[in-house]
Formats: structure tokens, sequence, C-alpha cells
């Protein structure tokens, strides 16, 4: 507990010693920290502090942390070091004399055989001018800088200096000599520093920008008379280069630009040289020309090339495929093969095409293009077929092909139907060729059962005439019950139409108009009870 006592209170001790700067604390060896007494120094001097060696660190007022500080301007400062444990003490304040404020007044202008008087000020211990003389004041009369060094009782110092300039007495004023410009080119007349000036139209700014020809003049007050002089400026013609108004041209031709003879240099916008450039590619073509007085001109024309149809490669599609054929938007009269007068047509058959284009200006050009049509593949998975009990049936969309899909989304050749997987009465599939064209066919499988298969066979359902236009008569005999239904299929087995017909008209004729469809094969499905019945059309 003793020894807990003294360390706590050893801990206090050195609180203490942060809260009085001014303390020389803990100073167990007799070590000290002397920054000397407090002093004055001159404005704008500075003074080096230093707390001595042999310290492990130090802490100063604005926390800098090294054995010396460089003083810039009056304040208290103080440090604190550390030897070990121990810390040490001092402050010290620093003040400034006086600042020395010597003016020997502005920059001045005499006349000649006149002087001028330059006065350092009263009250310093010592006077040192430009010329060595100590006296407090400086009798002055020819051109040139006066400079004077003062030193006060505290030993600072202050310098001051001053220009004089001595006229004669006659201001020597010079607009320069008669001068020729180009167009469109300023001079600015500067005759220099003076009192005053008076220009030819009765302006008084001490500088006059010229901006067309013409005689002009000033005169100008000085410190001793006054001044006077003119200049006539004359102008050249503009010069008139003229490249011609933007153009167009057509593909495979090119135009000529002429910048005018006679000119001492060309420069066109490619950095090449001469009075002639040949265009054959649309942008932006200027020229500057320069005569045998210096000055330049300049113009600019803007030149489009026309651009050439381009149908592209010739191509291939599928039947019952459309392409779209594209001769550009570049052109303003289009006129196709087929007639039309649009930018695009759409074809849907194969053979030649050709397309001639033409803008308002004229260039016309023309492109041909072949489209070869390729016939879909040819699928047949044979008639429809009835399966018995036990029975199945391999179902082969033929070899050759790309790839095919089944209506349950398999991928092989061949299917198998039996009739204990049986699943659905319409099997068909798509195949793709290696141009990439479709093709597709679909087959009617019925399972028979004995009782339903008595029905079927003294039932009779006929349609014709099949083919046709799509205007087909249906014929139901013997159906045994009294409504059945009926759905028109297209070829992947999505039902298109349906309907219902009734046992007391049974033994008419039913027409069935579907001249809307697209030719095709489709199939007519009636079912009743545990009857269904397929019946294949074809639309063409």
């Amino acid at each position: 507990m003793k020894n807990l006592l003294l360390l706590l209170f050893f801990f206090y001790l050195i609180l203490i010693s942060f809260s009085q700067p001014n303390s020389h604390v803990l100073d167990f060896d007799s070590k000290s920290i002397d920054l000397g007494n407090d002093t004055t120094i001159c404005f704008g001097d500075n003074i080096l502090l230093d707390a001595g060696p042999g310290f492990d660190s130090y802490l100063w007022q604005d926390g800098a942390t090294t054995q010396t500080y460089l003083v810039t301007e009056a304040g208290v400062y103080w440090v604190h070091a550390w030897l070990g444990a121990d810390m040490y003490a001092d402050t010290i304040t620093i003040s400034n004399w006086p600042e020395i404020d010597i003016d020997l007044g502005n920059d001045t202008v005499i006349c000649i055989g006149e002087t001028v008087i330059f006065n350092a000020g009263e009250g310093y211990t010592e006077y040192i001018w430009q010329d060595g003389s100590t006296g407090q004041t400086y009798t002055a009369y020819v051109t040139g800088y006066y400079w004077c060094f003062v030193t006060d009782e505290n030993y600072c110092s202050g310098v001051d200096s001053v220009y004089l300039s001595v006229d004669d007495d006659v201001p020597d004023v010079n607009l320069g000599p008669d001068t020729t410009l180009c167009y469109g080119e300023t001079i600015l007349l500067d005759p220099g520093l003076y009192n005053g000036y008076v220009w030819q139209d009765g302006s008084t700014d001490p500088v006059y920008l010229v901006t067309e020809e013409g005689t002009y003049w000033v005169t100008v007050e000085g410190g001793c008379g006054y001044g006077h002089d003119t200049i006539t400026v004359s102008y050249n013609n503009p010069i008139d280069v003229d490249l011609g108004p933007d153009t167009n041209i057509c593909a495979g031709t090119s135009l000529g630009l002429s910048a005018g003879f006679g000119y001492q240099s060309y420069i066109w916008q490619d950095g090449s040289g001469g009075f002639s450039y040949n265009v054959t590619e649309s942008g932006v073509y200027y020229v500057t020309v320069t005569d045998f007085n210096g000055c330049e001109g300049s113009d600019t024309i803007v030149v489009e090339v026309a651009n050439i149809v381009d149908l592209g490669q010739d191509t291939s599609f599928c039947e019952g495929e459309t392409r779209t054929l594209n001769a550009g938007d570049d052109f303003d009269m289009y006129y196709w093969s087929t007639g039309e007068n649009t930018q695009t047509i759409e074809i849907t058959t194969g053979g030649t095409y050709w397309v001639d284009v033409e803008y308002y200006f004229g260039c016309p050009s023309s492109d041909t293009i072949y489209i070869y049509e390729y016939e879909p593949p040819v699928v047949d998975l044979g008639t429809d077929v009835i399966l018995y009990p036990g029975e199945s049936i391999e179902l082969d969309a033929g070899e050759g092909f790309e790839m095919y899909l089944w209506q349950d989304s398999s991928g092989d050749r061949f299917y198998i139907v039996s009739y204990e997987n049986y699943t659905d009465s319409l099997y068909y599939v798509e195949v793709t060729d290696s141009n990439y064209c479709t093709g597709a066919d679909s087959i009617i499988v019925t399972l028979s059962e004995s009782s339903v298969s008595q029905l079927i066979k003294d039932f009779e359902f006929n349609i014709y005439p099949n083919p046709n236009d799509g205007s087909f008569t249906l014929k139901v005999s013997n159906f045994p019950i009294d409504v059945y239904n009926y759905s028109l299929l297209d070829s992947y087995g999505r039902e298109i139409q349906s309907g219902k017909f009734r046992k007391n008209i049974t033994q008419e004729k039913i027409f069935l108009d579907i001249k809307n469809l697209s030719d095709g094969i489709y199939h007519l499905k009636v079912t009743g009870s545990k009857i269904v019945v397929y019946n294949k059309l074809l639309i063409q």
C-alpha cells in the first residue's frame, strides 16, 4: 500500500508540472532548461530558442517536438523536456521594437534644371544613401534610382527607394512610321507615359486603337511641355478566296478545288500546299493563302460523296419464310424490280431482285441480289393406325435431319407408341435440315377394343371433296349416341375450331367452311362416349 501511495503522488507532481509551464520541476539531478531572459527584437527579425541537448523528448507550446524553435513574431513561448521520468520547463516572452517606416515618397518627374530633395525622416542614428552619403536628406537632379538605409537606437534598420525621371523641355512623341495593315487587322497607338493626351477625335485615353485607315495624331502633356506626332494607317485590299458553295459529287468521281493564283503560299487542311486540291472523299476542306504583303485569307467547303447502293451478298431462305431487302436510307428515290418505291421490300419467294436508287442531285446506282429458296424437308410418319391390346408401332421421322422435335419435346429420330404407354391419339414431329428449314407430319393412333371396334365398324364418317380450298362437306351415318363433339386440329395437334353434332342430323350433310386457314394438313377429330375418330383434311 505504501508503494502505491508513492506512485500516485509521483503522477500528481507530473500533472502539476504540465499546468505550470513557468516552473522548473523534478530537478532531481540539477539539470535545467534556460531559454534566456525575456527579450525584444527588431520587427521582421527572428530568434532561435534552444532547450539544450541531452533530453529524451521535447514539447513546445504549439506541439513542436524539436530541441530548438525559431521565433518569427512576438509572443509567449514555453517548452517542456523529459529525461527519463523527470520533466523540465521554461518560458520566455519575445517582443518587437516598433517597425521602421521610412518613406522617400512616390516616383517622380522633374524638368531639366530642376532638383528634388528626398527626406528619409528624422530620429535615426544612422543614414546611408546609394552613393555613401550619410545625411537625413538627399538632393537629386539626374534620372535614376535613389535609396536610403537607416538605423535607429535599437539597432533596427529599414530601407526605401524612389525613381526620378528628368524630362526634356519638349516631350519626344513617336507613334511610329506610317504603316499599311492587312484587311481586318488593328494597331494600338501608344505614345508613352505622359501627364495628359488629346487624340485627333478629341479622346483623352493614353492609347488609341486603330480599326480603319486614316490619319491619326496625338498631343501629349509632359512635365516640362507639350509634344505632338502624326501617323497615317492604310489597309491592303481583302483577300477573296472562294472554294465555291458546299456541294455533292458522285462516287467514283472527284472535285478539283482552286484557291486562285498569285499568292505567296497555300496551306490546305492536311498541311499540303499548292493552289489546287483534288477531292475524292466526303469531308470538310479549307485553305489559307498568304499574299506578298504577308496578309492572309481563307475559305471552307463541305463536300459529300454519294453512296452506292448495296443489297449485300446473294443469300437463301426456306420456303414459306420472308426476307427483307434494304437499299439503305441515304437515297431519295428507289425503284425495285417488284415495282415498289420504298427503302425496303418484303419477299416471300426466291429469285433475282434488283433496285435502282438516286439522289435528288443525281448520282444513280444499282445493285442485284439472288435469293435461293430451299424446299422444306418432307416427313412422312405413314397413315393413321389402330393399335390392339399388346401391339406397338415405331414411328420413323426419316434420316439425314439435323434436329428432331416430337410432341413431347423428345429429340430422337424414332418414337415408339404401344398399347400400354398410349397417352394421346395424335402424334407429330418437326424436323430441321442442314439448311435450317423445317418440315412436319402427324399421325393418328387409335386404340381398339372389341365393343368399341364394332361401333366404329358400323359408323360412317366421310369428308369430301378432299383436298380443296377450305369448303368441306361432312357426312356422318350410324353414330350410336345422341350428341358428339368435333375438333379441327392443325398438324401439331393444336385445336383451331370445335363444335357439336346431334343425332337427328347425323344422316344429313354438314358443311365446314375453313377458307380462312392457310394451306396445309389438318385433322378433324370426332368424339363421343369411348369413340374417337380422326380424318385428314388437306387445304390447298
